[in-house]
């Protein structure tokens, strides 16, 4: 992610880069691991984080077991998968423009 991230020329937009095949991680969503190695990188809690994510059935799941909010950026309004998280553990934005106006965006 990192080379890709330098060769798109965005890598200093992001203080930190974690994937699954990282080897402080080496697992995927939903387990926790890569989301708690990213809280450690960035040396915050995760009631001081949220997850931005696009797959419920994962990245929710993932966030709640770290601690974290979830948001889940669905553009096209899509149904919830089977095996979604309940709805109640994350909440659903279809435009970045909305992350402005939940409760914990300007705290």
């Amino acid at each position: 992610m990192r080379v890709l991230f330098a060769a798109m020329g965005i890598r200093p937009y992001f203080d930190a880069v974690v994937s699954a095949q990282d080897s402080e991680v080496r697992r995927f969503k939903p387990h926790p691991r890569g989301l708690e190695v990213t809280l450690a990188r960035l040396g915050v809690e995760p009631g001081q984080a949220c997850y931005i994510g696009d797959r419920p059935e994962v990245d929710a799941a993932a966030a709640r077991a770290a601690g974290l909010e979830c948001v889940i950026f669905d553009e096209k309004n899509k149904e919830e998968p089977k095996g979604a998280t309940t709805p109640a553990s994350y909440r659903r934005i279809s435009h970045c423009a909305e992350l402005q106006l939940l409760p914990w965006a300007n705290s």
